[in-house]
């Protein structure tokens, strides 16, 4: 019975981390966090120029709404789907495909109305930013499939806040740079620029590699950590406690199963 109640109390206990370990964590999730952030900018620019939008094509708050209100089902119901496919092909592939998409559509958005785009801008709207909102459903998903391997559970209440402040900051990020966008230049450039900083995380992203998870090595440095780690763990005289160390080299990071 005590020891039953000893290993609860060990299993809960917060890990210690390596600072390699701490460092590698950062660098799976920072870039992607970042990415996060300019999707914003290519969500909330919609609310930005909706105004400005209506005025010039003759569209009502509620036609307006009729837009927003496509984007906002398509996004809620996108998540019931991208979370299993983020889970299938990994986080960062989820973020690269959703900034692919989220990029190009506000590319088009923007040239459509650059080449001047006048018919049914009520229909082809509610349309393109349903779109737009798909690929953006990707975002959260890609990041916390990421961490979910990396973080203890006791832990991810910092990450959360640390990811939510990331996220407060991209919605701050969207309405101030968009109302300067929109002061400096052409108003269809609100959809232009934020493709183009979408596109920008997208090559950080491309060439940051992702740690899965820890106790795996990058595929191009070979695929050796997981028997590196079991060898560890099995040549220990004791099962090694959730609070010790973790052993974080070059290219692994082995952490007890417990995380």
């Amino acid at each position: 019975m005590a020891e039953s109640a000893e290993t609860a109390n060990t299993q809960s206990a917060l890990p210690t981390h390596g600072a390699a370990y701490k460092v590698r964590r950062v660098l799976n999730w920072f870039p992607l966090g970042l990415t996060y952030a300019t999707y914003y900018m290519g969500r909330y620019n919609f609310n930005v120029v909706k105004g400005d939008m209506g005025a010039r094509f003759h569209l009502d708050k509620a036609q307006m709404g009729i837009i927003a209100t496509a984007g906002f089902w398509t996004y809620a119901l996108s998540v019931l789907f991208n979370g299993p496919l983020a889970d299938r092909i990994g986080g960062r592939k989820a973020i690269l495909v959703g900034a692919v998409g989220a990029l190009v559509m506000n590319l088009v958005i923007g040239l459509l109305f650059l080449n001047g785009w006048t018919t049914r801008v009520l229909v082809g709207m509610s349309l393109l930013y349903s779109v737009n909102m798909y690929f953006q459903s990707f975002g959260a998903l890609s990041v916390v499939k990421v961490n979910a391997a990396w973080y203890h559970v006791r832990e991810r209440g910092v990450f959360g806040g640390i990811f939510g402040s990331m996220i407060s900051a991209g919605y701050f990020l969207a309405l101030s740079v968009g109302g300067w966008i929109l002061a400096h230049f052409p108003w269809y450039m609100i959809f232009i620029i934020p493709s183009g900083a979408i596109a920008i995380m997208f090559v950080v992203d491309l060439s940051t590699p992702v740690t899965r998870r820890p106790g795996t090595r990058r595929r191009s440095t070979g695929a050796t950590c997981s028997a590196k780690c079991s060898r560890t763990r099995s040549s220990s005289p004791s099962p090694r406690p959730s609070s010790a160390p973790d052993s974080c080299g070059r290219d692994c990071c082995c952490t007890s199963p417990s995380t």
